[in-house]
């Protein structure tokens, strides 16, 4: 895409596009890639102008979000009772709740992501405890309900 070329060029750094299908709400993705050390933030639905500005902005040396997204920071920060519980979970626990949630087993989700199955329990007791639920079972019927997995 021409835009991408003229993008790397103008900046002279390094530039990400991201997109998230996982599922988690918007709030707590954008509070993440902030966190994470991100200067700005925008959503696809932003007007080309707008992207301008915002690399002008950060190429300035500052940070930059939307007004939209701007409204769900305030939100996210006035309201942390208004999230889902799977919010609240660390990345790595995120994906543990999607393999255990897509019928995996503790041993699968093991080999997996190349850790011991003592470290996989660890994880699934910590989602078991953040979301107030008692199995694995529980777990799939969660994932399945909020769509997180098919």
């Amino acid at each position: 895409m021409p835009i991408r070329k003229s993008l790397r060029g103008l900046l002279g750094c390094r530039t990400e596009f991201m997109t998230d299908k996982r599922g988690r709400g918007e709030n707590t993705r954008t509070m993440d890639i902030l966190k994470l050390g991100a200067f700005g933030y925008l959503t696809k639905a932003c007007a080309s102008i707008e992207l301008i500005k915002a690399i002008e902005r950060i190429y300035k040396g500052s940070r930059y979000v939307s007004e939209n997204v701007a409204d769900i920071l305030a939100v996210e920060i006035g309201s942390p009772l208004t999230s889902t519980p799977h919010e609240k979970l660390s990345d790595r626990e995120f994906q543990v709740l999607l393999l255990i949630g897509s019928g995996k087993s503790t041993q699968n989700v093991s080999k997996k992501l190349s850790v011991s199955l003592s470290t996989v329990n660890t994880y699934r007791k910590r989602i078991l405890d953040k979301m107030r639920l008692q199995s694995n079972l529980e777990l799939i019927r969660y994932c399945i309900k909020k769509n997180l997995v098919e």
